[in-house]
C-alpha cells in the first residue's frame, strides 16, 4: 500500500456536509490538533482538511510545528488570536507529539508522561478537536523502512496509550480518511467524546 504521505484522498464531502461545516464553524473559529506516529499521515490529512474548509468558503490555515516547546509561551497566544478572528487552525504536529518523543527517549515511568499530558489538555490551551491517527506496526514500519521496526513500534504504543489521557479521537488511516474526520468534527460538542475507536 501507498504510504498515505503521498496518496490522495479521493472522497469528498458531499452538500449536506459542507452544509454542517458552514453551521458549526462558520464565523467561530476552532483549533483542530492531528497527531500521530511518523508516516501516519498527518500532512496529507490536514491539507485534506484545508482544502475541505476553503471549499465551504471558511478561513482556515495549516500550521506545522516539529518543534512546539521551542514556542512553548508564545505558541497559546497565537493561535488564541487567530481563533478569535474567526479562523480555523489546523494543527499538524502540537506538544503532544513533543511529548511522546520525549516519552520514547527518556527512562521516565509513562504515568509521568500520562499526568502531564492530562495537566496540558486541562489548562495549557483548549484543542477542541483532537485527532490521533494510527496504523497497524508492520505497515507504519514498511512505510518508515530507514527506521528500526523496534522504534516505530514503541512510538506507536506509547501514542496508543498516552492519546487517551489527552482526550484524542483514534482513527486508523488504512485506506480514504477525510470524510471519517469531517463526521467526527462536525458532530455537536455534546455528541463528541475522547478515545473512541474509528477506522476500516
Amino acid at each position: 500500500m501507498a504510504s498515505p504521505e503521498n496518496s490522495p484522498d479521493d472522497s469528498r464531502p458531499d452538500a449536506n456536509l459542507m452544509r454542517r461545516l458552514q453551521e458549526k464553524f462558520g464565523g467561530t473559529g476552532a483549533i483542530i490538533s492531528i497527531a500521530g506516529p511518523d508516516g501516519a499521515g498527518k500532512t496529507t490529512l490536514a491539507n485534506q482538511l484545508v482544502d475541505a474548509f476553503t471549499a465551504a468558503d471558511l478561513p482556515v490555515r495549516r500550521i506545522h510545528c516539529y518543534t512546539w516547546y521551542k514556542n512553548l509561551l508564545v505558541m497559546p497566544f497565537r493561535l488564541a488570536r487567530l481563533k478569535n478572528r474567526g479562523e480555523i487552525i489546523i494543527l499538524d504536529r502540537s506538544i503532544f507529539d513533543n511529548i511522546i518523543e520525549l516519552a520514547r527517549k527518556a527512562h521516565l515511568p509513562k504515568g509521568f508522561f500520562g499526568a502531564c499530558l492530562k495537566g496540558l489538555s486541562a489548562c495549557y490551551i483548549a484543542f477542541e478537536y483532537k485527532i490521533l491517527l494510527s496504523a497497524p506496526a508492520d505497515e507504519l514500519a514498511s512505510r518508515r523502512p530507514e527506521e528500526l521496526a523496534s522504534k516505530v513500534s514503541r512510538q506507536l504504543k506509547l501514542y496508543t496509550e498516552l492519546g487517551h489521557c489527552a482526550g484524542y479521537h483514534s482513527v486508523v488511516s488504512d485506506g480514504p480518511i477525510l470524510l471519517e474526520v469531517l463526521q467526527i468534527i462536525s458532530r455537536p460538542k455534546t455528541q463528541l467524546r475522547s478515545g473512541n475507536k474509528h477506522g476500516r
